[in-house]
Protein backbone atom coordinates (compact mmCIF):
# COMPACT_ATOMS: atom_id res chain seq x y z
CA UNK A 1 0.00 0.00 0.00
CA UNK A 2 1.31 3.44 -0.94
CA UNK A 3 2.61 5.71 1.81
CA UNK A 4 -0.08 7.95 3.26
CA UNK A 5 -2.92 5.69 2.21
CA UNK A 6 -5.11 4.04 4.82
CA UNK A 7 -7.26 0.99 4.34
CA UNK A 8 -10.98 1.56 4.59
CA UNK A 9 -12.57 -1.06 6.79
CA UNK A 10 -15.91 -2.66 5.91
CA UNK A 11 -17.32 -0.97 9.01
CA UNK A 12 -16.31 2.50 7.83
CA UNK A 13 -17.86 1.77 4.41
CA UNK A 14 -21.06 0.67 6.12
CA UNK A 15 -21.11 3.84 8.23
CA UNK A 16 -20.65 5.93 5.10
CA UNK A 17 -23.61 4.24 3.42
CA UNK A 18 -25.74 4.80 6.52
CA UNK A 19 -24.67 8.40 7.00
CA UNK A 20 -25.56 9.43 3.46
CA UNK A 21 -28.58 7.08 3.16
CA UNK A 22 -27.12 5.65 -0.06
CA UNK A 23 -29.14 2.44 0.14
CA UNK A 24 -32.38 4.46 0.13
CA UNK A 25 -31.56 5.72 -3.35
CA UNK A 26 -30.15 2.44 -4.68
CA UNK A 27 -33.23 0.53 -3.55
CA UNK A 28 -35.59 3.16 -4.93
CA UNK A 29 -33.72 3.26 -8.24
CA UNK A 30 -33.89 -0.54 -8.57
CA UNK A 31 -37.62 -0.62 -7.81
CA UNK A 32 -38.32 2.08 -10.38
CA UNK A 33 -36.13 0.34 -12.94
CA UNK A 34 -37.99 -2.95 -12.51
CA UNK A 35 -41.34 -1.17 -12.83
CA UNK A 36 -40.13 0.60 -15.96
CA UNK A 37 -38.90 -2.64 -17.53
CA UNK A 38 -42.31 -4.23 -16.88
CA UNK A 39 -43.85 -1.38 -18.88
CA UNK A 40 -41.16 -1.26 -21.56
CA UNK A 41 -38.86 -4.25 -22.04
CA UNK A 42 -36.50 -2.12 -24.17
CA UNK A 43 -35.55 0.07 -21.20
CA UNK A 44 -31.78 0.31 -20.88
CA UNK A 45 -30.72 0.01 -17.20
CA UNK A 46 -27.60 2.15 -17.66
CA UNK A 47 -29.51 5.03 -19.24
CA UNK A 48 -32.36 4.74 -16.75
CA UNK A 49 -30.04 4.82 -13.72
CA UNK A 50 -28.03 7.69 -15.19
CA UNK A 51 -31.21 9.72 -15.55
CA UNK A 52 -32.39 8.73 -12.06
CA UNK A 53 -29.24 9.96 -10.34
CA UNK A 54 -29.09 13.11 -12.45
CA UNK A 55 -32.57 13.93 -11.19
CA UNK A 56 -31.49 13.14 -7.64
CA UNK A 57 -28.49 15.48 -7.90
CA UNK A 58 -30.76 18.22 -9.31
CA UNK A 59 -33.35 17.66 -6.57
CA UNK A 60 -36.06 16.71 -9.08
CA UNK A 61 -36.41 13.16 -7.82
CA UNK A 62 -39.01 14.15 -5.20
CA UNK A 63 -41.49 15.57 -7.72
CA UNK A 64 -44.85 13.79 -7.41
CA UNK A 65 -43.42 11.19 -5.04
CA UNK A 66 -45.17 9.73 -2.01
CA UNK A 67 -44.74 11.20 1.47
CA UNK A 68 -42.70 8.23 2.71
CA UNK A 69 -40.08 8.91 0.05
CA UNK A 70 -39.91 12.72 0.33
CA UNK A 71 -39.29 12.31 4.08
CA UNK A 72 -36.93 9.33 3.76
CA UNK A 73 -33.72 11.38 4.04
CA UNK A 74 -32.75 14.92 5.08
CA UNK A 75 -31.64 15.57 1.50
CA UNK A 76 -35.07 14.59 0.18
CA UNK A 77 -36.69 16.88 2.74
CA UNK A 78 -34.54 19.83 1.68
CA UNK A 79 -35.34 19.09 -1.97
CA UNK A 80 -39.07 19.02 -1.25
CA UNK A 81 -38.93 22.31 0.67
CA UNK A 82 -37.16 23.84 -2.34
CA UNK A 83 -39.71 22.30 -4.71
CA UNK A 84 -42.58 23.80 -2.71
CA UNK A 85 -40.82 27.18 -2.57
CA UNK A 86 -39.90 27.28 -6.27
CA UNK A 87 -43.38 26.18 -7.36
CA UNK A 88 -45.42 28.65 -5.33
CA UNK A 89 -43.16 31.55 -4.32
CA UNK A 90 -44.84 33.87 -6.82
CA UNK A 91 -47.84 33.87 -4.49
CA UNK A 92 -45.88 36.42 -2.45
CA UNK A 93 -45.92 38.85 -5.40
CA UNK A 94 -49.72 38.88 -5.44
CA UNK A 95 -49.96 39.67 -1.74
CA UNK A 96 -52.51 36.89 -1.41
CA UNK A 97 -53.09 35.20 1.94
CA UNK A 98 -54.56 31.72 2.21
CA UNK A 99 -55.77 29.30 4.84
CA UNK A 100 -53.64 26.38 5.98
CA UNK A 101 -56.24 24.10 4.38
CA UNK A 102 -55.54 25.75 1.03
CA UNK A 103 -51.79 25.33 1.53
CA UNK A 104 -52.44 21.66 2.21
CA UNK A 105 -54.13 21.42 -1.19
CA UNK A 106 -51.04 22.96 -2.81
CA UNK A 107 -48.79 20.47 -1.03
CA UNK A 108 -50.91 17.57 -2.25
CA UNK A 109 -50.41 18.71 -5.84
CA UNK A 110 -46.72 17.92 -5.30
CA UNK A 111 -47.16 14.92 -2.96
CA UNK A 112 -50.55 13.23 -3.26
CA UNK A 113 -50.58 11.75 0.26
CA UNK A 114 -49.14 14.70 2.16
CA UNK A 115 -50.74 14.42 5.64
CA UNK A 116 -53.14 17.00 7.01
CA UNK A 117 -51.65 16.46 10.48
CA UNK A 118 -48.47 18.25 9.44
CA UNK A 119 -50.45 21.29 8.25
CA UNK A 120 -52.51 21.29 11.45
CA UNK A 121 -49.26 21.40 13.42
CA UNK A 122 -48.10 24.39 11.38
CA UNK A 123 -51.41 26.13 12.10
CA UNK A 124 -50.93 25.52 15.82
CA UNK A 125 -47.39 26.90 15.65
CA UNK A 126 -48.57 30.08 13.92
CA UNK A 127 -52.00 30.61 15.51
CA UNK A 128 -52.18 28.21 18.49
CA UNK A 129 -55.30 26.66 16.94
CA UNK A 130 -56.26 24.71 13.81
CA UNK A 131 -59.20 26.80 12.63
CA UNK A 132 -59.72 26.52 8.89
CA UNK A 133 -60.59 30.24 8.82
CA UNK A 134 -57.12 31.47 9.81
CA UNK A 135 -55.24 33.01 6.90
CA UNK A 136 -51.47 33.36 6.56
CA UNK A 137 -49.06 34.75 3.99
CA UNK A 138 -47.02 32.35 1.90
CA UNK A 139 -43.80 33.67 3.45
CA UNK A 140 -44.98 33.01 7.00
CA UNK A 141 -46.29 29.58 6.05
CA UNK A 142 -43.16 28.41 4.22
CA UNK A 143 -40.79 29.27 7.07
CA UNK A 144 -43.02 27.48 9.57
CA UNK A 145 -43.39 24.57 7.15
CA UNK A 146 -39.61 24.34 6.76
CA UNK A 147 -39.01 23.78 10.48
CA UNK A 148 -41.98 21.47 11.09
CA UNK A 149 -41.15 19.36 8.03
CA UNK A 150 -37.36 19.19 8.17
CA UNK A 151 -37.17 18.54 11.92
CA UNK A 152 -40.39 16.53 12.16
CA UNK A 153 -38.83 13.53 13.94
CA UNK A 154 -36.96 15.71 16.42
CA UNK A 155 -40.08 17.79 17.12
CA UNK A 156 -42.19 14.67 17.57
CA UNK A 157 -39.83 13.45 20.26
CA UNK A 158 -39.83 16.91 21.85
CA UNK A 159 -43.63 16.84 21.90
CA UNK A 160 -43.54 13.46 23.64
CA UNK A 161 -41.23 14.79 26.34
CA UNK A 162 -43.42 17.88 26.68
CA UNK A 163 -46.58 15.77 27.07
CA UNK A 164 -44.93 13.68 29.74
CA UNK A 165 -43.83 16.72 31.74
CA UNK A 166 -47.14 18.53 31.26
CA UNK A 167 -49.19 15.49 32.25
CA UNK A 168 -46.93 14.71 35.21
CA UNK A 169 -47.16 18.30 36.39
CA UNK A 170 -50.96 18.21 36.24
CA UNK A 171 -51.07 14.89 38.10
CA UNK A 172 -48.69 16.22 40.71
CA UNK A 173 -50.85 19.27 41.32
CA UNK A 174 -54.00 17.21 41.60
CA UNK A 175 -52.42 14.82 44.04
CA UNK A 176 -50.43 17.57 45.81
CA UNK A 177 -47.52 15.19 45.86
CA UNK A 178 -43.82 15.90 46.13
CA UNK A 179 -41.97 18.04 43.52
CA UNK A 180 -41.49 16.55 40.06
CA UNK A 181 -38.32 14.56 39.45
CA UNK A 182 -36.61 15.70 36.26
CA UNK A 183 -36.89 12.86 33.72
CA UNK A 184 -33.77 11.43 32.13
CA UNK A 185 -33.27 9.77 28.78
CA UNK A 186 -33.41 6.33 30.40
CA UNK A 187 -36.51 6.93 32.50
CA UNK A 188 -38.28 8.61 29.61
CA UNK A 189 -37.89 5.54 27.44
CA UNK A 190 -39.48 3.39 30.14
CA UNK A 191 -42.09 5.68 31.63
CA UNK A 192 -43.52 7.77 28.82
CA UNK A 193 -44.86 5.14 26.44
CA UNK A 194 -48.43 6.00 27.44
CA UNK A 195 -47.82 9.58 26.35
CA UNK A 196 -45.93 8.72 23.16
CA UNK A 197 -49.05 7.16 21.66
CA UNK A 198 -51.97 9.11 23.04
CA UNK A 199 -55.18 7.71 21.56
CA UNK A 200 -56.93 11.08 21.63
CA UNK A 201 -55.12 13.69 19.54
CA UNK A 202 -57.12 16.43 21.23
CA UNK A 203 -55.74 15.35 24.62
CA UNK A 204 -52.21 15.57 23.28
CA UNK A 205 -52.95 18.97 21.73
CA UNK A 206 -54.27 20.24 25.08
CA UNK A 207 -51.09 19.10 26.82
CA UNK A 208 -48.91 20.82 24.23
CA UNK A 209 -50.78 24.10 24.79
CA UNK A 210 -49.96 24.02 28.50
CA UNK A 211 -47.00 25.92 29.97
CA UNK A 212 -44.22 24.11 31.80
CA UNK A 213 -40.91 24.87 33.47
CA UNK A 214 -38.31 25.41 30.69
CA UNK A 215 -35.56 23.78 32.72
CA UNK A 216 -37.49 20.53 33.00
CA UNK A 217 -38.03 20.45 29.25
CA UNK A 218 -34.41 21.32 28.48
CA UNK A 219 -33.02 18.61 30.74
CA UNK A 220 -35.45 16.01 29.42
CA UNK A 221 -34.41 16.58 25.79
CA UNK A 222 -30.63 16.44 26.21
CA UNK A 223 -30.45 12.83 25.07
CA UNK A 224 -31.83 13.87 21.67
CA UNK A 225 -28.59 15.71 20.93
CA UNK A 226 -26.32 12.78 21.74
CA UNK A 227 -24.23 11.58 18.82
CA UNK A 228 -25.54 8.03 19.12
CA UNK A 229 -28.95 9.16 17.85
CA UNK A 230 -27.69 8.88 14.26
CA UNK A 231 -31.03 8.97 12.47
CA UNK A 232 -32.29 12.15 14.12
CA UNK A 233 -31.82 15.50 12.37
CA UNK A 234 -31.59 18.13 15.10
CA UNK A 235 -31.50 21.95 15.00
CA UNK A 236 -28.60 24.06 16.22
CA UNK A 237 -28.36 23.23 19.93
CA UNK A 238 -27.54 26.82 20.96
CA UNK A 239 -30.62 28.12 19.18
CA UNK A 240 -32.76 25.42 20.78
CA UNK A 241 -31.46 26.34 24.22
CA UNK A 242 -32.21 30.02 23.59
CA UNK A 243 -35.71 29.11 22.41
CA UNK A 244 -36.36 27.09 25.56
CA UNK A 245 -35.21 29.80 27.96
CA UNK A 246 -36.53 32.84 26.07
CA UNK A 247 -39.41 33.21 28.54
CA UNK A 248 -40.32 32.34 32.10
CA UNK A 249 -42.66 29.49 31.21
CA UNK A 250 -42.71 27.43 28.05
CA UNK A 251 -45.48 26.17 25.80
CA UNK A 252 -44.60 23.69 23.10
CA UNK A 253 -45.94 25.67 20.16
CA UNK A 254 -44.26 28.87 21.34
CA UNK A 255 -41.02 26.89 21.49
CA UNK A 256 -41.43 25.72 17.88
CA UNK A 257 -42.44 29.22 16.78
CA UNK A 258 -39.18 30.56 18.19
CA UNK A 259 -37.27 28.01 16.10
CA UNK A 260 -39.25 29.10 13.05
CA UNK A 261 -38.08 32.69 13.53
CA UNK A 262 -34.41 31.70 13.79
CA UNK A 263 -32.35 32.88 10.83
CA UNK A 264 -29.48 30.69 12.05
CA UNK A 265 -31.48 27.48 11.67
CA UNK A 266 -32.87 28.55 8.30
CA UNK A 267 -29.36 29.26 7.02
CA UNK A 268 -28.12 25.87 8.25
CA UNK A 269 -30.92 24.08 6.36
CA UNK A 270 -29.76 26.10 3.39
CA UNK A 271 -32.89 26.17 1.22
CA UNK A 272 -34.94 29.33 1.74
CA UNK A 273 -33.59 32.84 1.20
CA UNK A 274 -33.20 35.22 4.16
CA UNK A 275 -36.45 36.74 5.37
CA UNK A 276 -37.50 40.10 3.91
CA UNK A 277 -35.57 39.29 0.73
CA UNK A 278 -37.11 40.52 -2.52
CA UNK A 279 -37.84 37.30 -4.40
Amino acid sequence: MATGQTAKSPESAKNYLQKHRIMTYLEDAMLQLLEKKDEDSKTQPFHFLTDYFKRAVNGKHVVLREYAFVTATPYNQRCFIKLFWDTYKNITDTGRVMTCTEYHSLLRLLCHDFPLDMVNTISLVIFSDVSSDNVVSFSDFIYAFQICFYFKDFLEKCSEEFCYISSSSASSLRAQSSPIIVPTSETLLKETSSYHNLDDDSDKCDLLLESIDPKLFWLSTQHLFESKVHSLTVPNVSVVESAVFSQGTLSYYNFVNTLVRSDTISEEIGVLPPRNTHY
